[in-house]
């Protein structure tokens, strides 16, 4: 198995969706890529699961990563360290 982003535009949508995916092929990608489509939010929209499927299309299918193991962002370390720092709410816990 291999890791590939797998990137969907559904008509209608301003936006372009990112996977990653894990599969054996190229192939094999999109069509997962394609079954995932509204998956996640099923209640939401004005189509079934089935129109938008049906009405999304894969811009490109890209393999990515290396041994399993796909880095997603790299960002300053000062970001991190303020993140972890408790705001008032959660001192006064």
């Amino acid at each position: 198995m291999s890791l590939y982003r797998v990137y969907t535009h559904t008509e209608g949508d301003e936006s372009v969706s990112e996977r990653v995916v894990e599969a054996n092929s190229a192939k094999d990608a999109h069509a997962k890529a394609i079954a995932n489509v509204k998956d996640q939010n099923l209640g939401k929209g004005g189509t079934t699961q089935a129109e938008a499927q049906a009405n999304t299309r894969v811009l490109a299918v890209k393999k990515c990563g290396k041994n399993g193991v796909l880095t997603i962002n790299r960002f300053p370390l000062a970001v991190v360290e303020a993140l972890m720092q408790p705001d008032e709410e959660e001192e006064e816990a």
